[in-house]
């Protein structure tokens, strides 16, 4: 699968709300068949609305009033969009995509009774989903998450793997909670 380039990665991720929209969605769709990828990793309300969005160029404001049946503003859809655009910048910087290969990383990390907890993590981006997945309360998954963490801070001397995994859950730590498996708007879908 070809990636997507860093630099317009990096283009897009710097664009100032000032820039135009258009600007915007045109990135997204030159790069759509690849974009489309991270796009299935969001959760699903940030997903759809990129897509109605940036590719179907159906305005906030309209997903807003007439998809989302004034669950949301026109402002939550813009926060959402960005949101999921700056959550896929994160999706492109993992360490690991295989997660064959992940579990391995892990291993030579990891004490045993953290592997499982990080890797679902790692796959997830919440606590709550790991939480539904192993029966842990949500936390203890936070707790052996920060515990993971302290211990990749504490070594003195990491090793570059450990380094990359220690910066990429730090930041997968400050950028999801336990909020994103909730959203209390409804689709305004009709039955014909």
């Amino acid at each position: 699968m070809k990636e997507i380039s860093e630099n317009w990665w990096d283009y897009i991720s710097v664009l100032e709300q000032a820039e135009p929209e258009d600007t915007i969605k045109e990135l997204v769709k030159q790069e759509f068949k690849t974009f489309l990828s991270y796009l299935d990793e969001l959760y699903y309300v940030e997903a759809n609305f990129i897509f109605l969005n940036l590719v179907n160029d159906i305005s906030q404001a309209n997903i807003a009033q007439e998809i989302m049946a004034g669950g949301i503003s026109q402002m939550g859809v813009s926060k959402r969009v960005r949101r999921g655009l700056q959550s896929i910048k994160l999706f492109m910087e993992r360490p690991e995509k295989d997660i064959n290969k992940l579990r391995k990383d892990l291993e030579k990390i990891f004490p045993e009774n953290l592997i499982e907890v990080v890797q679902l993590f790692y796959i997830h981006k919440t606590y709550a989903i790991v939480s539904e997945l192993t029966g842990l309360s949500l936390s203890n998954i936070r707790v052996q998450i920060l515990q993971a963490l302290k211990l990749l801070e504490k070594k003195t001397s990491k090793t570059d793997l450990e380094l990359k995994y220690l910066n990429y859950l730090n930041k997968l730590v400050k950028t999801y909670n336990v909020g994103d498996t909730f959203f209390k708007g409804k689709l305004n879908i009709k039955s014909g």
